[in-house]
């Protein structure tokens, strides 16, 4: 099972709503051969860490892929350009941000060298911080609420009861 958040708090280039950027960030995976087998409801949320900027619309979608790991992030990369996206200030606002959480239980680094603080300069997988977010989570569960995290052996359930909440989420759809 493959697992991608999407996230939009910026709207500009055609886009009326996040809501609109996510869905279009869903047409170009299917052009990429990503098929998108479940979505999530989108949510609203409140940027984390919480900051002045507009409210994000978060979703996750399970989909099929053939690409290998760093080939599926290299080309989800290459959406967030070709739709716009320019990377300035971390955790700063966005037009779309595409993260992939799950790549078939794949653990990368090895599990031994696992670990949620490890700094975002290489592909680590499952994604080091999807288990803190509840903005992540909460979509999850939607689609996987027995999805399994394979490092910490906790569902989505489980671990949405364990995740203190980051900021508000309202379902918008």
């Amino acid at each position: 099972m493959i697992l991608i958040a999407l996230g939009s708090n910026m709207t500009g280039g055609g886009y009326s709503s996040s809501a609109d950027v996510l869905d279009a960030a869903l047409r170009l995976m299917e052009k990429k051969s990503i098929k998108v087998t479940a979505r999530s409801a989108w949510y609203s949320s409140e940027p984390v860490p919480i900051s002045d900027q507009n409210w994000f619309v978060n979703g996750v979608v399970c989909a099929q892929c053939s690409y290998e790991p760093e080939e599926l992030l290299s080309l989800l990369h290459d959406i967030e350009s070709e739709m716009g996206r320019v990377r300035k200030i971390h955790w700063g606002e966005r037009l779309i941000d595409l993260d992939l959480i799950s790549h078939g239980g794949a653990i990368l680094p090895s599990k031994k060298n696992w670990s949620p603080e490890r700094q975002l300069t290489s592909l680590v997988l499952p994604h080091p911080l999807m288990h803190q977010r509840h903005f992540v989570l909460k979509p999850l569960e939607d689609i996987a609420p027995n999805w399994e995290h394979p490092v910490l052996k906790k569902t989505v359930s489980e671990m949405l009861l364990h995740t203190p909440p980051d900021g508000k989420l309202h379902i918008l759809d």
